[in-house]
């Protein structure tokens, strides 16, 4: 079944029923993490009675969730991005900027593998880049230590005899055709050529292929790293059957191979079709995943913060009155990412102006900024626009204290030491 789609924020009509009916099963909409603090609750759908036009609501999560209602049953729904066209390579590249992104990467995004996949071609622009640069990424990490070795039972047929004799295979092979100078043995063999990194290397000659085709500028950035990575697995072969896939037994001495080899297994069986013998273009289906899309916007500008101010940004600092994405130490300063594609500069929401003035007068943030509690705080809240003829990299690359003056022309019209940052959001050089 093809997947019903819609934009972020928009309404949704389930077949045969009213947008703005209450859904029994649905209750108050899907939620991605049900166990979480309600604050803290992420939903994919959610029962909005309050909008223009009442009924279950899109928020900012994009993706392809299967939806089950009482009126309709189960159908697939993909939430697509208001913003049209966006690198998403280039933002998820611009999240490992900072070292400690690595970590926290995960929260951002979720795929179900092992649920039913889902019909939406368009969604594919999305997943690709996001499965690529988190192995890739993953793979580099683990390299940083040394690849893992284990027994590998190995056949040949030698000049002398190494482990156990293969007497029946010697006899046939050797004996009965009068090659008696060969023994043909069964030996053990102490080496990283395993099946756990034959996958490993197998996924990333795999996505490597792939890296050429998203059309990014951050493409040759992450194929440089993922030759690096190669480079390390020189002595490994990427041979690998459909069979052996299903061999793999993880040590718990080696954690860091459990994530690598499962993303490895999920990459070959989806983009390597030499594999089982099939030639054919990516398939239209997708497992059902989920995009934070201000999480994304709020780790992409954290990246370039930490590359452009090294050693000066503290990012989610604890407060009294909550945790501010970013402070800037030596511009004695407090930003916030708000992604908002539709906000207007010149008159930013109430509440905007309120949370980050809260945050001006929290005592722990003015301690960790080394002011005086009576000091007027700079704030500044970041979102993505459109229209910005500048992409973050080029905003931050100048002094921050030449950002937040009245001069910039990102103050906030009367409101002291208030600016509205809009960052042009990275695009695709043409479409998918």
């Amino acid at each position: 079944m093809k997947a019903r789609t819609i934009t972020e924020h928009e309404c949704v009509n389930f077949p045969d029923s009213e947008p703005s009916v209450y859904d029994e099963k649905l209750k108050e909409g899907l939620c991605l993490n049900p166990t979480a603090e309600p604050f803290n609750r992420r939903y994919f759908l959610q029962w909005n009675p309050l909008s223009p036009i009442s009924g279950y609501t899109a928020s900012y999560i994009i993706g392809a969730q299967w939806v089950e209602t009482s009126s309709c049953g189960k159908f697939p729904l993909a939430v697509l991005p208001k913003i049209p066209n966006i690198d998403y390579l280039e933002m998820f590249m611009q999240c490992f900027t900072n070292p400690d992104e690595y970590e926290s990467f995960h929260k951002i995004y979720g795929i179900d593998f092992d649920s039913e996949p889902i019909e939406c071609e368009t969604l594919e622009s999305i997943l690709s880049p996001l499965l690529i640069v988190q192995y890739v990424h993953v793979v580099r990490k683990l390299l940083q230590k040394d690849l893992r070795k284990s027994y590998v039972s190995k056949s040949e047929n030698l000049n002398k005899i190494r482990g156990r004799m293969a007497m029946s295979v010697n006899l046939r092979t050797n004996i009965m055709n009068g090659r008696q100078h060969k023994v043909f043995c069964n030996y053990q063999e102490y080496t990283s050529n395993t099946i756990e990194n034959r996958i490993i290397k197998k996924a990333l000659n795999v996505s490597k292929s792939m890296i050429g085709r998203l059309h990014s500028s951050s493409a040759s950035q992450l194929n440089t790293i993922a030759n690096v990575c190669l480079s390390k697995m020189s002595d490994v072969s990427d041979s690998v059957s459909l069979s052996e896939l299903k061999l793999v037994k993880f040590n718990a001495i080696y954690k860091g191979y459990k994530k690598a080899v499962n993303l490895a297994k999920y990459i070959i069986k989806r983009y390597d079709y030499s594999i089982d013998g099939e030639k054919c273009g990516i398939t239209a289906k997708v497992p059902p995943f989920w995009v934070d899309m201000p999480l994304l916007f709020e780790h992409y500008i954290g990246g370039i913060l930490a590359k452009s101010y090294p050693d000066d940004i503290i990012y989610q600092a604890k407060g009294k009155t909550g945790f501010p994405d970013f402070l800037s130490k030596t511009a004695q300063a407090i930003l916030d990412t708000k992604y908002k594609p539709q906000l207007d500069k010149n008159t930013p929401e109430t509440d905007i102006i309120r949370q980050l003035a809260g945050y001006s007068r929290d005592c722990d943030i003015l301690d960790l900024l080394g002011v005086n509690y009576k000091t007027i705080i700079p704030c500044a809240f970041i979102y993505p626009d459109e229209n910005a003829p500048e992409n973050g990299d080029i905003v931050f690359s100048r002094p921050l204290n030449e950002l937040l003056s009245p001069e910039s022309g990102y103050a906030v019209n009367k409101i002291t030491d208030f600016y509205c940052i809009g960052v042009g959001i990275p695009k695709i050089r043409k479409t998918y």
